[in-house]
């Protein structure tokens, strides 16, 4: 089977995407960083009924954490509005793209009206390739620039 074609024949959804945190618009910055630090995810998502309106990730935490600023404020004020998101519908192909071009560790994934149903990251398209493509990825050369006989 070809290697891009399997990828853009499967969609998001088979990757299992997890569950990650979920969080109110109006909840204060400083309650979010003990569960932040502690979800593998890396990032917790900003709900509004049900609606995705914001992300907020470890870098955000950092970067806030490095300006010194108000930890007290409500999380829509330093998140990322908008995010970009994957439907559950798209290629895993297109999910790559996505994250390629906009340098993004983790995209939303929602369903048709929109509503967050998981979370994809870098490590599950990883385990993703590994599980289905274990001999291109276990022969790999263990340097990048040796080349293979």
């Amino acid at each position: 089977m070809d290697f891009r074609l399997n990828l853009d024949g499967e969609s998001v959804a088979s990757t299992e995407p997890q569950q990650p945190l979920r969080v109110e618009p109006t909840t204060p910055v400083r309650e979010l960083l003990a569960p932040l630090a502690e979800n593998p995810l890396g990032c917790v998502l900003i709900c509004r009924d049900e609606l995705l309106i914001g992300l907020f990730t470890h870098r955000d935490a950092v970067r806030l954490l490095a300006s010194e600023a108000d930890l007290d404020c409500a999380i829509q004020n330093v998140m990322v509005a908008d995010p970009v998101c994957i439907a559950t519908t798209e290629t895993l192909g297109a999910a790559i793209g996505k994250m390629s071009s906009g340098g993004f560790r983790q995209l939303p994934v929602v369903d048709a009206a929109g509503r967050p149903v998981g979370l994809l990251t870098v490590d599950m398209i990883l385990r993703y390739l590994v599980h289905h493509f274990p001999d291109a990825v276990y022969t790999l050369p263990s340097e990048a620039h040796q080349s293979t006989q």
